[in-house]
């Protein structure tokens, strides 16, 4: 039983690990070409839009995404995961046309707001955009938690191809701005709708099974719950470049955005994948919860610092080499933003196991507190301090709310972090830094940076064996699934 256990989780998380590779490539090009196509200010403005829209995406889920992960392994053990899917389904679709018809009439107050009428029209482009793209989001969602990652991985590939060849298409055959960009974008969220359509229509799980009832009054608390901090960390995820918009000049909310893209892209390369955690959990008993969280958690901390050690060795070499001097002011706020993969990697691991257990309030409430102070430290340090301020106030905030997550999910299985997990690999990245910083004037070209960043993981990796953070032994046993016969 362990094995198959441990067969299938490791095969989802393949996938899962397949889908976040795609994001993180297509986030990779997409960050590459389209600064240099739309310049500092066509990419400040096409950032704010889809800012806006992503944050209507909120509003048109209403906390339906993670009550998929929840509820659709849980009517798969009572035959009814088909209901849950089919009605979960229904309240997406009419949610989001209704945020999509309000973004529409409300785009000119928005505009108004950032001092631009033009910026009107972008927006309700966005709101095509929004439609798609939440419908494509719950579908996604809920081919993980039905255990199809593979087919969630082949709509990813479908949607981060279409995002970076359609606005390219349109920018080059329809408008030469960031309307054009825009337009493609709204056209690659919504193509993949119509696959994932094709694959939950063949899909047995979702096809039909039992009449048994739903369980509607845990269902609607957990949205409930899912919607507030889906809500809170919208705002915890785009407040900062829309208040800098409200205060700085359009090139800084560029710079920012570029700033925030890199630094944060590592996320997308983290060896765990959250949505088949979350469902993992949901599905198996404690013990297993605990061992999962356990190691996920440990080799998390190893991958952030080699992580944030790399973007502080190479970033600026990077950005040179890419955007010439155009975006180079975006290195200091990247090296400051590079801290959020702690963040990332804390909120991911500690969402899941609360989520797939049936903690919806935690996230909730640390992403609301989360939210509100982000906001104020962005209204007290932005408008005077520029992106950098508007960047350490959001780190210290973000940190600081994902260790307490993080506390809550550990007492959550009664389970402590030991301090190893996190002094070796920070130990591990301060020495290779010494070792290699001096290195940096000598690598101000794409081969010097490249051979740099690998001489950092060949470092980074030889230091965290020679100080036990991991051991080539478990990794073995890991793969192998070994490690798991106990569980």
């Amino acid at each position: 039983m362990a094995k198959k256990w441990y067969a299938y989780l490791f095969k989802e998380n393949i996938w899962g690990l397949g889908i976040q590779a795609v994001t993180f490539i297509a986030g990779v090009l997409f960050t590459l070409v389209f600064p240099n196509l739309l310049g500092k200010e066509g990419f400040g403005y096409f950032s704010v839009v889809i800012g806006i829209a992503s944050m209507a995406v909120v509003f048109a889920d209403f906390g339906i995404q993670g009550a998929a992960l929840r509820f659709i392994p849980e009517g798969a053990k009572r035959g009814v995961a088909w209901k849950y899917f089919r009605t979960l389904l229904e309240w997406k679709f009419l949610l989001s046309l209704a945020a999509s018809v309000l973004l529409v009439l409300g785009a000119g107050f928005i505009a108004a707001a950032y001092r631009n009428p033009g910026l009107a029209d972008g927006i309700r482009t966005g709101a095509v955009f929004l439609f798609g793209y939440s419908l494509f989001l719950y579908l996604d969602y809920a081919f993980s938690a039905a255990r199809k990652a593979w087919n969630s991985l082949l709509l990813n590939l479908a949607f981060h191809f279409l995002r970076f060849a359609l606005p390219l298409a349109t920018f080059f055959l329809y408008r030469s701005d960031y309307a054009g960009v825009l337009a493609g974008t709204a056209l690659a969220a919504l193509v993949p709708v119509a696959i994932a359509v094709f694959f939950a229509a063949r899909e047995p799980l979702f096809r039909g099974g039992k009449e048994g009832a739903l369980d509607f009054p845990a269902l609607k608390w957990y949205m409930l719950f899912g919607f507030v901090a889906y809500l809170a960390y919208s705002f915890v995820q785009w407040s900062d470049m829309l208040i800098i918009g409200l205060f700085r000049p359009i090139s800084e909310v560029s710079l920012y955005r570029v700033a925030w893209l890199w630094a944060t892209a590592a996320g997308a390369l983290l060896p765990f994948s959250s949505r088949i955690l979350t469902s993992a959990h949901a599905y198996e008993d404690e013990q297993r919860s605990r061992k999962m969280f356990d190691l996920t958690l440990r080799y998390s901390f190893i991958f952030s610092f080699m992580m944030i050690a790399g973007i502080m060795l190479v970033a600026e070499q990077f950005l040179q080499v890419v955007y010439g001097g155009s975006f180079a002011g975006a290195y200091p706020a990247m090296v400051a933003l590079s801290l959020l993969t702690l963040e990332i990697s804390l909120n991911s691991l500690s969402g899941a196991l609360l989520g797939g257990k049936g903690d919806a309030k935690t996230p909730m409430v640390t992403s609301v507190f989360a939210a509100t102070c982000q906001i104020a430290a962005l209204f007290a340090f932005a408008p005077q301090y520029g992106i950098m301020g508007a960047a350490v106030g959001v780190v210290v905030v973000r940190i600081v709310f994902a260790l307490a997550q993080a506390s809550r999910a550990v007492r959550f299985i009664s389970h402590g972090i030991p301090a190893g997990y996190v002094w070796r690999p920070a130990l591990c990245a301060l020495i290779a830094l010494a070792v290699l910083m001096p290195l940096k004037p000598y690598t101000y070209s794409l081969p010097g940076a490249f051979a740099c960043g690998v001489g950092l993981v060949a470092l980074y990796g030889l230091l965290a064996v020679a100080l036990k953070a991991v051991s080539p032994r478990e990794i073995m046993r890991l793969l192998s699934g070994a490690i798991f016969q106990e569980a």
